[in-house]
């Protein structure tokens, strides 16, 4: 398994165990520590708080690198397979590629996902090293728990909800479905 698909990987686990953490704590209300509530001004508090308990959002951000704009142009990669199969990452080496982009939305925590964008509509022939059609890429996806700033409550803190939101980890090949006749 490549980095990134292990990074990935963690990031997915790690945003499902704080999804059922902070959904979990919603019922409690006691202070812990005499620490003041959160003011809604205050989100940087928020984020930090977010680092403490995951790191994982900026662990793997950084390793996806420079991520590319959501309208940027998609390229299907064609080599030879010799020249493929010493790529490094494995979302370059599949038979369906993708690349990331990051979908970002302040108002969700956390504020930055990953999403995988397939390259390609067909799949790569490994013998020929280019495009074929006969199959087609299409996107693998995982549901996972974020959270959405409501505003605040009457005490001044920050009020979230929690919701699932479908995230794209990766592509593969798939036999295209047969369109019905009408």
């Amino acid at each position: 398994m490549g980095k990134v698909a292990v990074l990935l990987l963690f990031l997915v686990v790690t945003m499902v165990m704080l999804g059922d953490t902070w959904a979990g704590r919603r019922g409690n209300r006691r202070r812990r520590g005499g620490r003041k509530p959160l003011g809604c001004a205050s989100d940087l508090q928020d984020r930090q708080k977010w680092r403490k308990l995951g790191g994982a959002k900026s662990a793997h951000l950084k390793a996806l690198g420079e991520a590319k704009a959501a309208d940027s142009e998609i390229t299907c990669p064609v080599a030879n397979f010799s020249v493929i199969a010493t790529w490094p990452d494995l979302n370059e080496r599949a038979t369906a590629p993708w690349d990331y982009i990051i979908d970002h939305d302040p108002n969700r925590f956390p504020d930055s996902l990953p999403q995988a964008r397939c390259l390609c509509y067909g799949c790569i022939d490994v013998y020929r090293g280019v495009e074929d059609t006969r199959l087609i890429s299409v996107p693998v996806t995982y549901t996972v728990k974020v959270l959405y700033r409501r505003g605040c409550d009457s005490g001044g803190r920050v009020k979230y909800r929690a919701k699932e939101v479908k995230v794209n980890v990766g592509c593969t090949c798939a036999v295209p479905k047969k369109r019905l006749v009408e």
